[in-house]
């Protein structure tokens, strides 16, 4: 079987060897950089992601029964995946490749885009190749629904309006695990999907107190299947994308809080963790998507999102720092695997393991009001320091 697994993915490797991944500069009327969007380049043709430009831009963007509606100006521009007819203010027109979904984001052909809307509202300049946009004056945007529960049942404030300049406003913050999927369980009867709702709420109030947008993928004790957590991100435009969960082991002497960023994995304890991760997909209905995103889509979708690599990797370690600088755990590695709940998210985007429930001193400090809102705290903080370092290097 794992024979066949490999001359799969080789040869679907040999298949997309013309499909390649990069990023535009984006920049407003100005010439102020709104940050880099990312592209998937096929032979002449460049595929853009609705959910960035738009975010980016101010644009607003809704999804109405398939159908993704962008408007800019007055002018509204409606696609949809595998259909390569889209309407302008009405008027249907052909792209020369159909739009593609990748976990919630509509890609589409740059070129369509760019013959579509009126050079003052997106251009590319001739000398540098960046993308030219005229910003929205303000967010015309509705909130999306949460996948489950609700903000009125967690107790979390409102959200604040998105800024119109562009920052890195959004976070989504995704506990995992959740109603019939418990995760780890340790012998003192404390489940992992409780410590990490709960953690995670802590870093949405610190990070909504100031001024972000923080969006959590479930808000109560509920099962989110992996695959919507990211398109979940994607549909509500975050900026980063930080899943959050306790770890465990059959040594009970391990302990301590390691991260991990979407890349195939080198380590054997790495592979380890993944697998323990992904195995939640034998509790949902569509499994058998899972299967198709391991041989084959899988290399498509960490094409796509490679742009965020580093930024991913830098804040793993980042907040790797602060939790170990501010609380008891021991501090144990960044590392790399094929996470599923990571594929695809159009944002820098990482896996956080908190402590191991299996160790009693990590389980006592999990366990605790107290150490979940120092590791809460320490997150934070390092959300807040990513923040920054890539609003001062957009403004570059």
């Amino acid at each position: 079987m794992k024979i066949g697994i490999t001359i799969a993915v080789c040869l679907f490797m040999v298949a997309v060897v013309p499909l390649q991944a990069s990023s535009l500069l984006l920049l407003d009327e100005q010439g102020t950089s709104l940050g880099r969007i990312p592209q998937l380049v096929r032979g002449e043709q460049q595929f853009i992601p609705l959910t960035v430009l738009a975010s980016k831009s101010g644009w607003s963007l809704q999804n109405e029964a398939g159908t993704e509606v962008l408007t800019a100006g007055a002018f509204v521009f409606r696609a949809r995946r595998d259909n390569p007819f889209y309407f302008l203010n009405g008027q249907c027109r052909q792209f020369v490749f159909a739009p593609q979904e990748w976990d919630g984001a509509l890609w589409v052909p740059l070129s369509g885009l760019l013959e579509s809307l009126p050079p003052e509202l997106l251009h590319r300049h001739p000398q540098d190749g960046s993308l030219r946009v005229r910003k929205a004056a303000a967010s015309t945007e509705t909130e999306s629904p949460e996948p489950s529960g609700s903000k009125e049942e967690s107790g979390l404030p409102t959200e604040p309006a998105s800024p119109s300049a562009w920052t890195m406003s959004t976070v989504i913050i995704d506990p995992g695990h959740g109603g019939k999927d418990p995760g780890a369980v340790s012998p003192g009867g404390t489940r992992e999907k409780d410590v990490v709702l709960d953690i995670s709420r802590r870093v949405a109030k610190i990070l909504l107190a100031k001024g972000m947008v923080a969006k959590l993928t479930r808000y109560g004790d509920h099962f989110i299947p992996l695959a919507e957590r990211t398109k979940f991100a994607n549909t509500n435009r975050g900026d980063l994308f930080v899943s959050i969960h306790c770890n465990s082991s059959k040594v009970r002497s391990a302990r301590g809080c390691e991260t991990y960023f979407l890349s195939p994995a080198r380590t054997e304890s790495a592979v380890d963790v993944a697998l323990r991760e992904n195995s939640v997909v034998q509790l949902e209905e569509n499994a058998l998507q899972y299967k198709e995103l391991t041989e084959e889509n899988y290399i498509l979708l960490t094409m796509a999102t490679s742009q965020y690599l580093k930024d991913s990797r830098d804040f793993a370690d980042l907040a790797l720092q602060e939790v170990v600088r501010r609380t008891p755990l021991p501090r144990r590695w960044v590392d790399q695997a094929g996470f599923y709940v990571l594929i695809g998210a159009s944002m820098p985007a990482i896996v956080f393991e908190v402590g191991f429930l299996s160790n009693p001193d990590d389980e006592n400090f999990l366990d605790s009001k107290q150490g979940r809102q120092k590791i809460a705290e320490a997150l934070a903080r390092s959300i807040l320091k990513l923040k920054s370092q890539l609003e001062a290097e957009a403004r570059q």
